[in-house]
């Protein structure tokens, strides 16, 4: 009973069972198998098959769920810089009025009227083309910078272990 109990314990800690998914996460993998009925027998069997699997779930774990997570976080961070500098909106007004300041013709034909308005709306237009081509510019440098760090950060997550491992063997290494 006391190496069950052991054990239990231990699986809480080595296990994350798919029902984890579903809102589960902070019960242990023995409460699950206790849960279904299961005897400690059963829990003592179950444990020593999920010592055995662990580099497994781990390898899983690190290179195939976090990196699908990191892909996930790394989009939502691109999509929302775009929206964040309104690069689509800019582009579909690229050409507007710059905060539609704009005159009317007016009733009646006026050739000075009509090249003062056209003056000034021509410049508006010429003033709203500058200064959100700017802000498109400054979006899209902020997007390059998002996604070369994004590129940097999911490149660090896949050679992370390789690291730890490198360091350990060279850390040992130096000790010896």
């Amino acid at each position: 009973m006391i190496i069950c109990k052991c054990f239990g314990a231990l699986s809480s800690v080595v296990r994350a069972l798919s029902s984890h998914d579903r809102g589960h996460r902070f019960e242990s993998c023995s409460a699950h198998i206790l849960k279904r009925g299961h005897s400690h027998r059963f829990l003592f069997c179950v444990t020593i098959e999920l010592m055995g699997n662990i580099l497994f779930l781990y390898l899983q774990w690190h290179f195939v769920d976090r990196p699908r997570t990191i892909l996930k976080a790394w989009g939502n961070c691109l999509r929302f810089n775009l929206n964040y500098w309104s690069v689509p909106l800019l582009l579909k007004t690229l050409f507007s009025h710059w905060r539609r300041y704009r005159y009317s013709y007016g009733k009646g034909f006026s050739p000075r009227r009509y090249f003062e308005v056209f003056s000034f709306n021509m410049l508006s237009r010429s003033i709203g083309f500058l200064l959100r081509t700017v802000l498109i510019v400054i979006g899209l440098i902020a997007e390059i910078f998002v996604f070369l760090i994004g590129l940097i950060v999911f490149l660090f997550w896949l050679v992370l272990p390789f690291i730890l491992i490198l360091g350990l063997f060279y850390g040992f290494k130096i000790l010896l």
